[in-house]
């Protein structure tokens, strides 16, 4: 890319140049990655304090490896390294225990296997009618206007939306719940000041407190939604899943469930806009639309990096990895190797098996469960998009910019236009589904 400041012949100091939060590798992270997979594809960041990894057959190979790289507090908020006061706010709320994102085999297996029936194939697309009404019901609230930033207006709460369905959690809570989310995250991947450490752990306590004081609720009153069927979930020779372990899981599945599809919608819509013709092909062709779905969840991957700890020793793209160390991942850069990706850094739909061999959603046991819902919320967010503004556009002379942050690539806004309906009939007619029928 023209101007990459990765782009030049004398040696670099990897480890030392390495830092996702700069202004520079905020914009763009694929000069960087690429110096690194070309000259150390395995390095030692002394900012980070953990070992970097960019090439894709090395983070299959971690993703893979789960006796020597183990998920085992990889979302675990850290007492240790806090200051005292915050870890008191902390003690406020419950112990952290393992769910599935952060959890070994065979714990890691008992819970996705009790969890995961209710994000199966034939559940996914039941939920499409609701998904759709879902989607129809936010652009209801900006159509006749004519313009939006479509990542705050609707990337952004239409997901929400969804996963807190799917959960069961009153729409009346979801804005607590994105900022909660959103403390969580930074305690895990942001530098802080001691006054944000203690507001955000106020905001992760009562993330958790939110959640258990609902699955309470649930126990006594069950409904069609996930928490109530983790309740309930029985399988034979498998203890049932705790409070703790439920707690853990909505809270992941909060901040999964929400923030990796805002990405993905507005990644997806920004580059389908910019080339009107072929906006227009995929509204005539919207089978076109999961293909470059796919090639856009590649070449700009929402997640862009997931943390491991070495259990022992271990040798990985000719270095040596300390027992105890911690490894990230970095998807982003995997997705963008030529080892496995033809001109990685060219945007081209319809590659070939490129759903399959992408890292956008992990590989090996902790391949993300909620993928196919991730993928339907994709397509049905523009496709109704396409039924209600025919003619939207990119807004001119804006820049996109994308928000610093450790672990996903996130747009900080995305202006669109259209010709606003003239009638006040715009509202698609889609008949609201009484509840989610997961079971």
């Amino acid at each position: 890319m023209t101007g990459c400041p990765f782009h030049q012949s004398e040696p670099t100091d990897i480890g030392a140049a390495y830092n996702p939060l700069s202004p520079e590798q905020t914009r763009d992270p694929y000069g960087m990655y690429r110096l690194a997979r070309e000259t150390q594809p395995v390095f030692f960041s002394e900012l980070y304090q953990m070992w970097i990894v960019t090439r894709y057959d090395d983070v299959v190979k971690v993703l893979k490896d789960t006796d020597t790289y183990s998920s085992l507090g990889i979302i675990t908020v850290n007492s240790g390294r806090l200051p005292a006061e915050v870890v008191e706010v902390l003690e406020q709320g419950y112990p952290q225990v393992p769910g599935m994102t952060d959890n070994d085999p065979p714990h890691h297996d008992r819970i996705r296997s009790l969890v995961g029936k209710a994000f199966s194939q034939r559940i996914v697309t039941a939920m499409e009618p609701h998904i759709r009404f879902i989607a129809n019901e936010v652009v209801d609230q900006f159509v006749d206007r004519g313009e939006v930033d479509i990542l705050e207006h609707y990337a952004f709460p239409f997901p929400l939306i969804v996963i807190g369905d799917v959960l069961g959690v009153d729409r009346e809570h979801l804005a607590n719940l994105k900022q909660w989310s959103d403390d969580w995250v930074a305690l895990l991947a942001a530098p802080l000041s001691l006054e944000e450490q203690l507001e955000n752990a106020r905001g992760f306590v009562a993330f958790q407190h939110f959640y258990h004081d609902l699955i309470e609720e649930k126990r006594r009153h069950p409904k069609q939604d996930l928490i109530s069927h983790m309740i309930h979930a029985r399988q034979e020779g498998m203890e049932p899943l705790t409070t703790l372990e439920m707690v853990n899981v909505c809270m992941s599945a909060t901040w999964a469930g929400h923030q990796t599809v805002t990405s993905m919608i507005c990644n997806l819509l920004y580059r389908l806009l910019a080339d009107p013709a072929f906006w227009q092909t995929c509204c005539r062709d919207r089978s076109m639309i999961a293909t470059v779905r796919e090639e856009v969840l590649r070449i700009d991957s929402p997640l862009q990096s997931m943390m491991r700890y070495t259990t022992r020793e271990t040798e990985l793209g000719g270095m040596t990895i300390p027992e105890g160390a911690a490894v990230q991942v970095l998807f982003g850069a995997g997705n963008h190797d030529d080892r496995m990706f033809a001109d990685p850094e060219t945007f081209t739909p319809g590659r070939k098996d490129v759903a399959k061999h992408h890292l956008a959603f992990g590989k090996g046991i902790h391949y993300c469960l909620g993928s196919q819902l991730a993928r339907l919320e994709g397509q049905v967010a523009v496709e109704v998009l396409m039924d209600r503004c025919p003619d939207l556009h990119l807004k001119a002379d804006q820049t996109i910019e994308y928000q610093p942050n450790f672990l996903y690539r996130t747009m900080k806004s995305l202006e669109l236009a259209w010709t606003p309906p003239v009638s006040d009939n715009s509202s698609v007619n889609v008949e609201q589904t009484a509840s989610l029928e997961l079971l």
